[in-house]
Order: C-alpha cells, then structure tokens, then sequence
C-alpha cells in the first residue's frame, strides 16, 4: 500500500511512527555478487564462487520469496530461503519462469510492461529501464524513474476504492490511518510488472499485493 512516497530521504512513515533506512553497510559479507560485473577486483573471491569451487556445486544459487509484511499464520513471521547450488523443488510449485540478465552489472533485466490493477500505463521500455533495471533481493523497495512513478499513482489514484483522500495523500504530504481491526488492502489494487521471458516473444507477470507496496522515485 502506498503510505508515503518521497524522494528526498527514502523515508517510510506509519501513524505515529517512522522508520529511516539505514546507509548499507559496507562491511556486508560479499556472498553473492557477480565477480565479472559487479565486484571491484577479480582477486577478491566472493563467499558462493568459494563455495562452488571448494565444494564443487552447481554455479546456481535460488531464492524462495515468501511475501515480506503478508500477514502470517501461527507463530513466527513470514521468510524465505536461500538454496545455494540448484533448486529445491519442495519450495514451490507451478512452473518457474526465467527472464534474461541483459547485463551482469547488478543482475540487469529488461522490464515490458507496468500495470496497476489491470490498467496499463503505456509507457515504453525505455521508460522503465531508464537508466537500468535491477533485480535486488536486499531491499524490499521498489525505486523507480520520476516518468514511471507519477503514472503508478496515477493509475493507483483511478483503480483504487477510496474517493474522499486529497491531493496530498498521494504526493506523501498526508498520511491516512485505519482501526487496527480494518483491513484497508481491499481499497488499493495490485501493481504488475512484466519481464521478457527466455523466449524474446514471451512474456510474465509479477503481482506486487497492496500490503507489501512502498515506492519512491528517482
């Protein structure tokens, strides 16, 4: 859900409360970086390329992606895992689908298509690859281009369900609360992404759920 965009600090703010994002640390242990794109120095051997050499796995590493902030069943909170040489076939089910890295800077891809819910913003690929598009499994924000935001909260603003929040709301000037007993995901839609498939004449889908939107432009 959109409770705040801004592009000045990459704030995000709740009623009462409000949480910075910390600098990254750079310190972090370099586990999974591309050595031949995004690492300063090819002498530096990053933890995975040690691990495929010592232990002699697959040059493969996959993540499970369990939808960070949905509410949870039981105990404990919502994770993922990490499956370092293969997939583990237990984690999913359906069928997974691959787009290409266009560049091994970052782990690039090439973004189609935005929709928020079902309304396509028809924008062009240059849009929202401009000036890259990146795969980034250390954030949970999705950053995108000054063009691409303003018709995201555009498209937000004429499929959502709420009809009495000003201006204000929506350039993240205002903030709007609800009962702790309300559920106000039902007013918001779901934003699409479309990435090119293997096959350059195909395409899929991702669906980003209201409870985990937060964006900020660029």
């Amino acid at each position: 859900m959109l409770l705040n965009a801004r592009s000045d600090a990459e704030t995000r703010r709740t009623c009462g409360r409000r949480f910075q994002t910390p600098e990254p640390d750079a310190q972090a242990l370099p586990v999974l970086p591309r050595r031949d794109g995004t690492w300063p120095s090819s002498s530096i051997e990053t933890f995975f390329d040690s691990l495929v050499e010592q232990q002699n796995i697959p040059n493969i590493f996959s993540m499970q992606m369990c939808g960070a902030g949905l509410p949870t069943t039981g105990e404990g909170s919502n994770g993922g895992s990490l499956v370092m040489g293969g997939i583990e076939p237990s984690l999913y089910t359906g069928e997974i689908w691959y787009t290409p890295i266009t560049e091994e800077w970052y782990y690039q891809v090439e973004v189609l298509k935005f929709e928020v819910g079902g309304l396509n913003l028809n924008l062009g690929c240059t849009e929202y690859n401009s000036d890259k598009a990146i795969v980034d499994s250390g954030t949970t924000l999705l950053r995108l281009p000054d063009k691409v935001f303003n018709a995201v909260v555009e498209g937000i603003i004429q499929t959502s369900l709420i009809e009495n929040f000003n201006n204000e709301f929506w350039t993240g000037l205002q903030l709007a609360c609800w009962e702790k007993t309300e559920e106000p995901w039902a007013y918001f839609p779901d934003i699409s992404i479309y990435l090119r498939d293997m096959n350059a004449s195909m395409s899929f889908r991702l669906d980003i759920k209201p409870q985990v939107q937060c964006f900020f432009f660029f």
